[in-house]
């Protein structure tokens, strides 16, 4: 019997503009992202990033959020980074 483990991770930027620069520096990661277990996409709507994903068990789904995770976290920490230079 095969399981599939699905979530769905919700993220809130502080507007519209931050989750947009957000959600295209992680998408190309997306697309890019081999793997036998675990399926992943990711959309944006106003200032919130979805990511969906989906596998055969707890730990494929765990690692892939943890990639988006940690994608997402650099994104924000070169986000603020640009804001002190501005």
């Amino acid at each position: 019997m095969r399981v599939n483990i699905k979530l769905t991770a919700v993220l809130e930027f502080e507007d519209e503009k931050e989750a947009e620069i957000a959600y295209r520096a992680v998408k190309l990661e997306v697309i890019s992202s081999p793997s036998d277990r675990a399926e992943g996409s990711i959309f944006l709507r106003n200032n919130k990033i979805f990511i969906r994903l989906t596998g055969s068990d707890r730990s494929a789904v765990r690692s892939s959020l943890n990639s988006y995770m940690r994608w997402l976290k650099l994104t924000k920490e070169l986000i603020e980074y640009g804001k002190k230079d501005a």
